[in-house]
């Protein structure tokens, strides 16, 4: 009978995995440690496994920055100070440095994603990186500058709520509402030079129906341009944004006159007002309740109050002194505090936790802000027939109540002014009459205390 032969296969090799070349090299390396080498060449091993064992940073891709949204940006993590910033425009491919005279950041535009490839921005930015590295300020040699590249009204707008308005204006917080609320939404993208004064003066008057937005607007935006050319005198600009030639759109852009409605309440109004406050038949909260006797007691303005600190009070000489910082006239202000508002502040420092900063701290961060003088403003607003006010009565009013009961007790401008924070005189008088009259000033608010109590 025949048998079939098999014929005998080789066995079937065991597949082998591929190494990576970094793996191996790491292996070779410790391998080099472990024969006990000394010595400089020691330390090069091991500076090279530190190399060989470091995460990889990947690489950014077309695909992440084409994705990229209005109003987006992406950083660079193995390049510094490269970015990408998307406007309606385009993608903006950007180098942030610090300047090296001024330490201000500044931004070189190195092209737009799309006129230029990755790979040209990133070559671009090696050159900048260079530069600024060895000190210089960094530029694109490779073309001449061009006379017509105009920045854009959002550029303009960062630049000014960076490089001034945060930095000198305490109510910095108000342009940077007023812009983002009006501006940049319509105009971010539109050249600085195609923002003229036809745009402008009817951009005015759409806002006619909110004529102190308006007007707060008309103002932002014209010290905005200014600021773009260098004309300025509390800050200089290093590197204006538009020529000195550029002419500011906002100069003819006239407005309606704007009459204000001013509210001023009955004087009856103020011991209503007060004992409203005292009973808290309104239902407040402690804190707001306190906020509004205070200034009521002290004829401050509010945002003044919400923000006091410990550190400004000193109960001992019954002294509160707002700092210039604070104070809308930009001047110390020293309140010389009536015995009312001293067993107020007493009571609060009885309450206070030990790292408390504020005098009345926020609720969600109390050792870092200080309660928001909106919500109290928004508070008094829904409370005005329990407080037993009028029905347009607001915080501020409580200065107009003050002003003209001192008035009927005629008692001297000055004096009122003194207790108000109001800078009147002009001429030589503004410079050189230093009279602080803080005795009759200490008298006039005791009296006006005393008054509210009846």
């Amino acid at each position: 009978m025949a048998t079939n032969i098999v014929p005998l296969r080789p066995p079937k090799a065991e597949p082998t995995t591929k190494r990576r070349p970094r793996d191996e090299a790491r292996e070779l390396l410790e391998q080099a440690l472990d024969t006990g080498v000394r010595g400089s060449l020691r330390d090069a091993i091991k500076a090279a496994l530190d190399v060989a064992t470091a995460p990889v940073k990947r690489e950014l891709s077309d695909l992440q920055y084409a994705h990229l949204k209005p109003g987006q940006r992406l950083l660079d993590p193995n390049r510094p100070g490269f970015l990408a910033r998307c406007t309606r425009a385009g993608i903006k491919l950007l180098y942030r440095y610090q300047h090296p005279e001024t330490d201000q950041q500044k931004e070189v535009l190195i092209g737009r994603y799309g006129d230029i490839t990755l790979a040209e921005a990133r070559a671009l930015w090696q050159d900048l990186r260079r530069q600024r590295v060895e000190g210089k300020v960094p530029t694109l040699v490779e073309e001449e500058p061009s006379t017509t590249d105009m920045p854009s009204v959002g550029e303009l707008c960062r630049r000014y709520m960076d490089e001034y308005a945060s930095r000198v204006k305490r109510s910095w917080k108000d342009d940077e509402w007023l812009l983002n609320r009006y501006i940049l939404p319509d105009f971010a993208d539109m050249p600085a030079d195609a923002f003229t004064t036809d745009v402008a003066r009817k951009l005015f008057q759409s806002l006619d129906g909110t004529p102190r937005n308006r007007d707060k607007l008309r103002a932002c935006l014209s010290t905005m341009f200014n600021v773009a050319v260098g004309r300025t005198k509390k800050l200089t600009i290093a590197e204006p944004s538009l020529p000195a030639s550029f002419v500011n759109p906002i100069t003819n852009a006239a407005t309606a006159v704007h009459n204000a409605d001013v509210n001023f309440p009955p004087l009856k109004e103020a011991r209503s007002y007060y004992n409203a406050l005292v009973s808290n038949s309104a239902g407040l909260k402690a804190d707001y309740r306190d906020v509004l006797l205070l200034q009521l007691f002290t004829a401050s303005r509010i945002r003044e109050v919400t923000a006091m600190e410990w550190a400004e009070v000193d109960l001992a000489t019954g002294r509160w002194t707002l700092p210039a910082k604070r104070s809308k006239n930009g001047r110390e202000h020293v309140v010389l505090l009536s015995a009312p508002a001293l067993e107020l502040l007493e009571r609060r420092r009885e309450w206070r936790a030990p790292k408390d900063i504020y005098v009345f701290p926020s609720a969600l961060a109390p050792q870092t802000q200080p309660l928001r003088s909106d919500l109290v403003s928004n508070t008094l607003a829904k409370h005005r027939e329990a407080l037993g006010v009028g029905p347009r009565f607001t915080s501020h009013n409580v200065r107009h109540l003050f002003s003209t009961w001192a008035g009927e007790q005629q008692v001297a401008v000055d004096i009122v002014n003194r207790c108000t924070a109001h800078v009147v005189a002009t001429g030589v008088n503004r410079h050189y009459n230093a009279a602080k009259l803080d005795v009759p000033a200490r008298q006039l608010w005791a009296d006006w205390a005393r008054w509210l109590q009846g």
